[in-house]
């Protein structure tokens, strides 16, 4: 990936959140409709929906996306035989929860009315979400990784759709818990694509260990005309002679 496409992901990225946080500091833009999104998910909650939604802000949280990180690094490690790619999501994860928690101070918005949370009442600040920021922080940045590091291109597209469901789902789960306007989760959202694009960045900068591919490796045993550019057909050394 040329490094000018992250960095210009970037850019327009927090751009996108910056619009999205002066809407909210101003009452603009997407911010007017905060209160009618929230409105409309409590009206429209169901048991299941409301399972879903439970399972979907507790696989976001703290304690579990710490593990899931975690586990995630073991797993790119595990694939890619090399640090690069788990200390980058590792990376990105910190920098995602010291961000989330500057921009709740400096922020300070409320959230929602507490009768509207079900839950444990939250103690922090609304703006932005973290379990958005964090949930969508390591969707994207692991399907990153696996993007990088495969030969196929389904399986890039497959992970960068099923990134953006379960950043969409965690996001959804927010509003419809009755823990974030809409608003927040926008952001939050934008944000997590700002910091997996300085990701890709940086991993267009650092030397990254690339998977194993079995199958090329196999063609390569299996075909005796694939390397032996120096050798006979059926691998064996040609032997040159002085003219």
């Amino acid at each position: 990936m040329p490094l000018l496409t992250p960095i210009l992901l970037t850019v327009l990225a927090v751009a996108a959140a910056a619009l999205v946080w002066h809407g909210v500091a101003h009452h603009t833009g997407l911010a007017r409709n905060d209160l009618a999104a929230t409105s409309w998910a409590v009206a429209h909650r169901t048991p299941l929906g409301t399972a879903v939604m439970r399972t979907a802000t507790f696989l976001a949280g703290t304690a579990a996306s710490v593990g899931l990180a975690v586990l995630a690094a073991l797993w790119l490690y595990y694939r890619t035989r090399g640090w690069t790619w788990p200390v980058i999501v590792l990376a990105a994860m910190a920098a995602q929860a010291l961000l989330a928690a500057t921009l709740k101070i400096l922020t300070a918005r409320p959230r929602p009315p507490l009768a509207l949370e079900l839950g444990a009442p939250a103690r922090t600040f609304a703006f932005p979400s973290g379990h958005t920021l964090s949930g969508g922080t390591l969707a994207f940045t692991l399907a990153l990784a696996i993007a990088a590091t495969t030969a196929h291109r389904w399986v890039r597209a497959l992970v960068g759709v099923l990134a953006l469901v379960a950043t969409a789902v965690v996001a959804a789960s927010r509003v419809y818990l009755g823990y974030h306007w809409l608003t927040d989760v926008v952001a939050s959202a934008l944000l997590a694509l700002a910091i997996t694009a300085v990701c890709a960045a940086a991993a267009a900068l650092l030397p990254v260990t690339h998977a194993a591919r079995p199958a090329a490796r196999a063609c390569v045993a299996d075909d005796p005309a694939i390397g032996h550019a120096e050798g006979q057909g059926d691998g064996t050394p040609e032997l040159r002679g002085r003219p």
